[in-house]
């Protein structure tokens, strides 16, 4: 009969240290809970008490039903917001996914003939000081009114960060292990497959995090430029309308939004970066 191995010192040790974990993470949650419904009944409070107009700030209890009017409806009434969220979700991540590729064609550029970066980094420096809401009277001169012209303006945005990220992650490859593979008679495909990625992909990550934080607000300018559709577009028809409590509830679902795609590219890196000391931790 074939017994369990009885539990060391070390093992008891790591399962107390789970534990605490476990433990601080429940009351981490429980705290940002708790700070959450203070503000709120807080914000309720002081709006009943001291009778603040909802034309300037709305009580949580209106921006709720401001916020449930425009989900709890058929995605294809006037007042559901399902349409707006997607329309500036594809110019995001399109706009994004354009300039993530423009960034890193680029960035390879650069860093294989330096004459190249050595002549384009300062036009691009120079094009990335512009304000890019300046831009969007122009595109919408030449791409028209509509999403394309929000996409471009998402990408002359999003860029920039996935280059200049791009370029650092593709010069910290370390120099000793590519003389090691040219030694070894790798091509340069390999080499770059086998080293110069890998070692450039915690960079662009950040890149692409950065990226993204922008590309929202990018689509979000660009619809209000455009004014026909997307969460942009709803929140200027809810303000000449005064209807601030549907602004503050669009607001919230732009919030959400961006949390959510945050964690979907936190868990990504998570799950591709496993290797990289950057995502180990360390619970002290």
């Amino acid at each position: 009969m074939n017994r369990g191995r009885a539990p060391t010192v070390s093992d008891r040790l790591a399962s107390l240290k789970n534990a605490k974990a476990k433990t601080r993470r429940a009351y981490r949650a429980l705290a940002s809970l708790g700070l959450f419904v203070v503000f709120v009944a807080a914000w309720e409070l002081t709006v009943r008490l001291l009778k603040i107009p909802d034309l300037l700030v709305p009580a949580p209890s209106s921006v709720a039903q401001a916020l449930w009017a425009g989900l709890a409806v058929s995605p294809s009434s006037p007042l559901a917001l399902y349409w707006p969220m997607l329309q500036t979700l594809t110019e995001a991540l399109g706009g994004l996914a354009i300039g993530a590729v423009i960034g890193l064609v680029l960035a390879m550029l650069m860093v294989q003939i330096r004459l190249i970066e050595r002549y384009t980094m300062p036009y691009v420096m120079a094009f990335q000081s512009l304000p890019k809401i300046a831009l969007a009277p122009l595109l919408i001169v030449w791409f028209g009114f509509g999403a394309t012209s929000t996409v471009v303006l998402v990408a002359t945005s999003c860029f920039f960060p996935v280059l200049v990220n791009a370029v650092e992650g593709f010069k910290s490859t370390d120099p000793e292990r590519l003389d090691l593979l040219r030694a070894m008679g790798a091509s340069p495909s390999q080499i770059f497959a086998m080293v110069v990625l890998p070692s450039a992909l915690p960079f662009i990550v950040s890149g692409l995090q950065i990226g993204l934080v922008i590309s929202i607000l990018s689509a979000i300018v660009g619809e209000f430029v455009n004014g026909r559709d997307g969460l942009g577009a709803r929140i200027l028809m809810a303000n000449n309308v005064l209807d601030i409590a549907t602004v503050f509830a669009v607001l919230i679902v732009l919030g959400a939004m961006g949390a959510m795609l945050d964690l979907s590219v936190r868990l990504l890196r998570r799950r591709i970066l496993f290797w990289s000391p950057s995502e180990r931790r360390v619970t002290i």
